[in-house]
């Protein structure tokens, strides 16, 4: 049996783990947006934010930072060459994954501070061989670093009838909680050497999205993400390891006979 103060090769459960399939579990977007607005009313963003500091120190005993982070399988990346200057068709995230991966750096349109550049896909923090525990991988979560400081950006991929923001934002506050620990860090710089050299916490956390129509239900739920985000930055909790949260919408942006993909900060409903 394990000493409560030995490190552990197991990936523990947290409440944000907790929450997340939780959202899986009732799909409906109106519950989301109900979910979304009440996180957000009166003291609950504290409360999540507990959540997140929570579900960090849960992870502090695990330690397994010689094995990668991803694993032999993941589902391959499609062609997108001649696709045009739209996104509009892309509905899948790995769709919107190839675009990033095929650019030396993503811009965030008036925000040259926050450009970021692809490290891996399909990462899965919590991942030991021969073990159960933890989610499986996700193909809408990116690893990400940005450009200027190296900082490990964890980015959550919302594309088309998937495109929800407030569970893109758990579930990258989930994920953002399991790579902010000190055994978490070290992993991140051995398995990727020359994308973090010397990073450390605190992390960047992005939830892109890409919705061809927004309905009545999607606007109103981006909206409530926005101020969720909007509160949560606020507190401690959320500071200690995340630098920034932000929602960004991609795009393909066009110069001449050149395009190429890029981000928008969504700044309100």
């Amino acid at each position: 049996m394990e000493s409560p103060t030995e490190p552990s090769r197991i990936a523990p459960d947290t409440p944000l783990r907790g929450l997340n399939r939780l959202l899986g579990d009732l799909e409906r977007m109106e519950f989301h947006l109900a979910m979304a607005r009440e996180w957000a009313r009166g003291p609950n963003p504290e409360k999540l934010a507990r959540w997140f500091d929570e579900s960090v120190g849960a992870f502090e005993r695990y330690s397994n930072v010689d094995e990668a982070l991803v694993g032999v399988e993941r589902t391959p990346l499609p062609d997108i060459r001649g696709r045009g200057r739209s996104m509009m068709g892309f509905s899948r995230a790995v769709e919107v994954t190839a675009c990033i991966k095929g650019q030396d750096r993503v811009e965030v349109v008036g925000e040259p501070s926050m450009a970021v550049a692809f490290v891996d896909r399909e990462v899965v923090p919590g991942r030991t061989t021969g073990s159960a525990a933890g989610p499986p991988p996700h193909v809408d979560l990116l690893l990400l670093r940005n450009t200027q400081d190296q900082t490990p950006t964890v980015c959550v991929v919302k594309v088309g009838a998937d495109g929800n923001p407030f569970v893109g934002l758990v579930r990258a506050l989930m994920y953002a909680a399991e790579l902010s620990t000190v055994s978490q860090q070290r992993r991140l710089m051995l398995q990727y050497p020359e994308a973090y050299r010397g990073a450390t916490s605190p992390l960047d956390v992005i939830v892109l999205l890409h919705v061809h129509a927004l309905s009545r239900v999607r606007t109103d739920l981006l909206g409530a993400t926005h101020d969720l985000i909007g509160k949560l930055v606020g507190f401690a909790g959320i500071r200690r390891h995340v630098r920034r949260i932000n929602l960004v919408e991609g795009e393909i942006v066009s110069s001449g006979n050149k395009s190429r993909f890029a981000l928008h900060r969504v700044t309100g409903r």
